[in-house]
């Protein structure tokens, strides 16, 4: 086996620790040597940007619904060269040129041409494993019976989309 730091925000995603301390059990019973280190998200996320850390925690929502939001904020290659346009979620140092080409045909393609750089794009991150998805975290709503919204994917109630009966 192998020994890895697995890097958790204690107080940002609900029950954020305890599905650290779930995984790194895990990855123990199949001899990855996993040292948990959890702490609040301030220094978690200075960590974490400065890429010192081999594996974390990181949540994430897509407000736009739109695919190119979640390629080109999580697996652009980072550079600083990018104006800040590509991989600023990319802490895992992930970087491949056909990916970028991707992204960049996403950025200005559309239609079905758009859609199959989509497609491609989705292809090579199952074949490259940039990530490992591990839990999708539904947040709980409570509302009267008489009012509907609809359960967005980033979480956000969309009031103008409450209806009242």
């Amino acid at each position: 086996g192998f020994g890895i730091t697995l890097d958790c925000p204690n107080n940002r995603y609900i029950n954020d620790e305890q599905i650290c301390q779930a995984v790194a059990a895990m990855w123990a019973r199949v001899g990855v040597r996993t040292t948990l280190k959890s702490q609040p998200l301030a220094p978690f996320f200075a960590q974490i940007q400065r890429a010192d850390t081999s594996a974390y925690l990181l949540g994430w929502g897509v407000p736009t619904l739109d695919a190119l939001y979640s390629f080109q904020s999580l697996l652009s290659t980072r550079d600083v060269s990018n104006n800040g346009d590509g991989g600023t979620w990319n802490f895992g140092r992930y970087s491949s040129p056909a990916m970028d080409a991707l992204i960049e045909r996403m950025k200005t393609q559309s239609g079905p041409a758009r859609q199959a750089a989509i497609t491609e794009a989705m292809r090579l991150y199952r074949e490259d494993v940039p990530h490992i998805p591990l839990h999708h975290q539904m947040i709980p709503w409570a509302m009267r019976s008489n009012i509907q919204i609809p359960h967005m994917a980033n979480n956000q109630p969309y009031f103008r989309w409450a209806v009242v009966q």
